[in-house]
């Protein structure tokens, strides 16, 4: 996914310098967990929560962002569930596949 905050990430970006460009990266599928703040200490151990980021205060949002140059290749990984769980960085981390 593009949106314009990664449109312009990848614009600005010179080209000697891959890894500030990025992409979104959306998990297909991914929904918000309703967890009531007991089951949310019982999975998690403490009542810590993320910061809000789009309403969502769940570290895994269901997308990342991602370095534009070889988003090909990470995308091919991240079909997996389990790779996207070992992966996964919240935002405003970008991703890289090294």
């Amino acid at each position: 996914m593009v949106d314009q905050e990664a449109l312009e990430s990848v614009l600005s970006t010179p080209d000697d310098d891959e890894d500030k460009g990025f992409v979104r990266l959306v998990q297909v599928g991914w929904e918000p967990e309703e967890l009531d703040k007991d089951e949310f200490r019982e999975r998690n151990g403490a009542d810590l929560e993320e910061e809000p980021l789009e309403g969502c205060t769940e570290h895994n949002v269901g997308w990342m962002n991602v370095r534009y140059r070889g988003v090909e290749v990470l995308f091919v990984y991240m079909t997996d569930s389990i790779l996207w769980d070992m992966y996964y960085s919240r935002y405003s981390e970008i991703q890289k596949l090294r």
